[in-house]
């Protein structure tokens, strides 16, 4: 038994011209199949008419779970390292330390001369450029002076001998995000020119080299400052000509630390 909505809806499909009725079922069939297309490629008019049906996040589906495990991969690997790039943008900033050597330790040798004396505690001034190159590589230079003497030239109350250092560096370091602060815990390896300037009358200025080997750690406070430390040694040699004798090579090892601040361009 037909009611008379049922007899109104078949009159108007019946009155529906078979254009009609072909074009309703090709739009049914569309919206039904699914979008056919290869794993590795997209025509642009492909893409186009899919993003202007709004089917995009159907196609990013289908592209990630049809495509090769590589791929797959690659795109995983890539995003991550979007991010970790982005959360340690505030590592990557140059940086400016001005630090106090302290020199602890250690002995001198004075080439041909018999026995090694012990040395003084050592002070200086240090200044250095840090250029990050990676999150975890920085590369750099560094400007500094230190002043040290044998405990015998302290116990005669002898001025102290001078070595200026001109060095570039190599750092490993490892930035760690906290809740309050940045820790940047880091490995350093400093070699360059050295010029001595002893404090003895008959010893003239030379030249050298210096090479160290310091693990330190910057802790960072602010979005432009903070304090680090840094513990190791440092190995110098120079040669220094005797007035009116042949020259003579001094070579100074001893422990170091480091204390000093930071500031972040």
């Amino acid at each position: 038994m037909t009611t008379p909505a049922d007899e109104s809806f078949c009159d108007t499909e019946g009155a529906r011209s078979p254009a009609r009725r072909v074009g309703i079922a090709r739009r049914a069939d569309a919206t039904v199949q699914p979008m056919r297309f290869s794993s590795f490629e997209l025509s642009p008019s492909a893409v186009l008419r899919s993003i202007w049906q709004r089917r995009t996040p159907r196609i990013v589906m289908q592209v990630f779970l049809r495509s090769s495990w590589k791929t797959a991969a690659g795109v995983t690997c890539l995003t991550w390292a979007m991010l970790a790039s982005a959360s340690a943008q505030a590592q990557d900033d140059p940086r400016l330390h001005v630090y106090l050597p302290l020199g602890f330790g250690g002995e001198v040798d004075f080439g041909a001369a018999p026995g090694d004396p012990e040395l003084d505690t050592t002070v200086g001034f240090g200044v250095r450029y840090e250029a990050p190159l990676h999150r975890y590589v920085s590369v750099g230079g560094h400007l500094e002076t230190t002043f040290w003497r044998t405990e015998l030239m302290d116990a005669a109350n002898l001025d102290r001998n001078v070595h200026l250092d001109l060095d570039g560096f190599v750092m490993g370091r490892y930035p760690i995000r906290l809740r309050k602060f940045d820790l940047v815990p880091y490995l350093l390896l400093p070699i360059g020119l050295t010029i001595s300037f002893p404090s003895f009358n008959d010893l003239d200025n030379g030249p050298g080299w210096n090479i160290g080997l310091l693990a330190g750690t910057q802790f960072i406070f602010s979005e432009h400052f903070g304090v680090m430390t840094e513990l190791g040694f440092m190995r110098h040699d120079t040669r220094n000509d005797v007035n009116g004798g042949p020259s003579v090579d001094i070579e100074i090892m001893q422990f170091r630390l480091h204390l000093g601040a930071v500031v972040i361009f």
